[in-house]
């Protein structure tokens, strides 16, 4: 039992927490709108791009979902000052 615990179990567990905070709740969180600017956010990850799978700069995948994640942070650092004049939620990085 201890082996399938440590082996499937807390993988798993750990995977889908992961999955679940990087892909879904840290990106659309806290309730952002339902316009083309508002609708996602950027947020600081101590990870860096890597770990949170390019999410940290999830409004570029949303306006722009063909740009790849590994190249979002330079789109992000071109398009800020644009998507901060569109009412964007860029405050965090």
């Amino acid at each position: 039992a201890i082996e399938a615990a440590l082996l499937w179990w807390l993988p798993r567990t750990f995977a889908v927490f992961y999955v679940q905070f990087y892909l879904s709740w840290a990106p659309h969180y806290p309730d952002c709108g339902t316009d083309r600017y508002n609708d996602t956010q950027s947020f600081k990850s101590r990870f860096g791009n890597i770990w949170s799978s390019g999410m940290q700069y999830h409004v570029i995948h949303h306006l722009y979902p063909r740009i790849p994640l590994v190249r979002t942070p330079e789109a992000y650092r071109q398009m800020k000052p644009i998507l901060k004049a569109q009412g964007a939620r860029v405050d965090a990085i």
